[in-house]
C-alpha cells in the first residue's frame, strides 16, 4: 500500500503498484521491460478496465467467447514513444510479408501502449477495482501447513481525506489483533510480501477474544487518535485565507449597503450571509476519515 495517492506520481512506485494489482487479479504477464508491461486480462478484469456495455452485452447475448484484452503500459513519456516505435516497426514488417493489397492495409493497424501516468484513465480505472475488489476478505497465508495456529487480526485500509479551498489524501493502514487486542500502524505494508489464500472465517473466529465488533470500535477510536496527531499548519492557513476573504466581502457588501435604496437592504443582507456561507464551507477545514478495505486475516503464531 503507497503511503499517498501522491506518492503515485513516482513512476517506479506506480508500476511496482499495477505490477502488484495484475498479480493479485491473476493477469498474465506477457512481456516485461524496464518501466514497461504487456498484460492480457481475465475476462472479469477486463469488464472493470475497459467499459464497453454493448460489447459486453453482445459478447453474453450471443454466447461469443471473447477474444483476450491486452493491456501495453508504458510509464513514462520516453518509454511509451520508444515501445510505439518498435511495434510500428514490427507492424510495418508483417505488413510488408503478407499478400495483401495497399487498399487492403489500412485495416490493419499497429498497436499502442497507453501512459500510465498519475491522474490517467487507466491507473483510475484500477484503483477503483482495486476500491471494489478489496472491500471485504477474509484470507491467509498460501502453503501453510494443517498443524498452524493462526491468530486473527482485524486489518483496516483507507485515507484521510483533509479538505479546505484544496484537499489532500493520505493513506493508512491499521489493524488490530483480536487475541489480544494489540493495534499495529501500517499494518499492510509489514504483510504485503506475504502470498494470501482465502479462507474459512471458522478458521479464525473460534479464537476471537474481541468480537469483530469491538475491535472495529478500537480501530476507529486509534484512527481518530491519528487524526490528532496530524499536522495542523495547512487548516491553520485555510482559516487565514478565509479570515481574509471574509473581510474583503464585508468591505465589499457593507458598501453597498451604505448606498442602497431601503427596498433594497433586505436582499444585500441575504445576499452577504449567502457569500459568507459559502465561504466557510469552501475554507473551513476538516478531515474526512474514509474506510476503504476490511480484511480477517489469519498469521501464524511464531
Amino acid at each position: 500500500m503507497v503511503a499517498s495517492l501522491q506518492d503515485l506520481k513516482n513512476a517506479k512506485i506506480r508500476l511496482d503498484f499495477v505490477d502488484r494489482y495484475f498479480q493479485a487479479v491473476h493477469a498474465t504477464t506477457l512481456l516485461k521491460k524496464d518501466s514497461y508491461r504487456e498484460v492480457q486480462l481475465p475476462t472479469d478484469v477486463d469488464k472493470e478496465l475497459n467499459p464497453r456495455p454493448f460489447y459486453w452485452m453482445w459478447i453474453e447475448t450471443t454466447g461469443q467467447k471473447p477474444e483476450p484484452t491486452v493491456l501495453r503500459m508504458a510509464f513514462d513519456q520516453p518509454t511509451l514513444e520508444k515501445e510505439n516505435q518498435r511495434m510500428k516497426v514490427e507492424h510495418d514488417e508483417k505488413i510488408a510479408s503478407l499478400s495483401i493489397s495497399p487498399a487492403e492495409r489500412w485495416m490493419y493497424q499497429a498497436p499502442k501502449a497507453q501512459l500510465v501516468d498519475y491522474g490517467s484513465f487507466l491507473l483510475d480505472k484500477i484503483l477503483a477495482s482495486v476500491k471494489k475488489r478489496g472491500a471485504f476478505a477474509i484470507v491467509a497465508p498460501k502453503n501453510l501447513s494443517g498443524s498452524k495456529i493462526l491468530i486473527p487480526w482485524l486489518m483496516m485500509n483507507g485515507m484521510f481525506t483533509f479538505r479546505c479551498d484544496m484537499s489532500e489524501q493520505k493513506l493508512w493502514s491499521v489493524a488490530i489483533c483480536l487475541e489480544n487486542g494489540q493495534i499495529v500502524d501500517e499494518f499492510y505494508n509489514k504483510i504485503r510480501h506475504i502470498e494470501m489464500n482465502p479462507i474459512s472465517p471458522q478458521k479464525l473466529l473460534y479464537r476471537l477474544r474481541m468480537s469483530l465488533i469491538d475491535g472495529f470500535q478500537a480501530l476507529q477510536t486509534y484512527l481518530e487518535f491519528l487524526v490528532k496527531q496530524q499536522p495542523t499548519d495547512w487548516a491553520e492557513k485555510s482559516l487565514a485565507r478565509l479570515e481574509q476573504e471574509q473581510a474583503h466581502i464585508n468591505l465589499y457588501y457593507n458598501s453597498l449597503l451604505e448606498d442602497a435604496d431601503l427596498e433594497k437592504l433586505d436582499s444585500i443582507k441575504i445576499e452577504h450571509e449567502r457569500k459568507l456561507k459559502s465561504l466557510s464551507e469552501l475554507y473551513y477545514p476538516t478531515i474526512d476519515i474514509i474506510i476503504e478495505q476490511m480484511a480477517l486475516i489469519g498469521l501464524p503464531s511464531s
